[in-house]
């Protein structure tokens, strides 16, 4: 018997609002980052390299009790960098933001067992079951320090889905 055809599920992605989050990880003074006497703009250029700054960064921040004050601002605005850093390096333009109750209509299965957290409140999907999730590395690392670098997440997730057609 033939497989049904797949349902086709439309959904707005949040690639605007996310690529405007990642502004303020710098360039918020009404509101500003936790630290962001440590960021270096000139750094923050969306590349690869550029991440390597952030790890080092989380890694200061880590140390101190104070970042508690301000955990989901910074958990959220680098995660949008590093988010963005992965789908801006996607020449093919295939990841795209979308947040946690678009994920569970894209993947019900996958997702049964996601519940929406600062870790899936928002993630990146690039189409089928393929899911990428930036902020929960940076709350993970914010946990658990360089074991679990943003830089060598995102190159693993552009490595991956570069060198693989989908």
């Amino acid at each position: 018997m033939p497989d049904s055809p797949s349902k086709v599920i439309e959904y707005d992605n949040l690639d605007e609002a996310f690529s405007d989050l990642s502004v303020m990880l710098h360039t918020y003074p009404k509101s500003p980052t936790y630290r962001v006497d440590l960021l270096r703009p000139k750094k923050l250029d969306y590349s690869l390299k550029s991440l390597k700054h952030l790890d080092d960064y989380l890694d200061e921040i880590r140390k101190t009790k104070e970042v508690e004050q301000d955990w989901n601002k910074t958990v959220l605005r680098v995660g949008a960098y590093v988010g963005e850093v992965i789908r801006r390096s996607d020449a093919k333009g295939r990841w795209h933001w979308v947040d946690h109750d678009t994920a569970v209509q894209l993947d019900p299965k996958g997702w049964k067992n996601f519940e929406k957290s600062i870790f899936t409140a928002a993630v990146l999907y690039q189409g089928g079951q393929s899911f990428c999730f930036p902020i929960g590395k940076v709350y993970k690392f914010l946990e658990n320090g360089r074991e679990d670098s943003v830089r060598a997440f995102a190159r693993v997730m552009i490595d991956k889905w570069t060198a693989e057609p989908v």
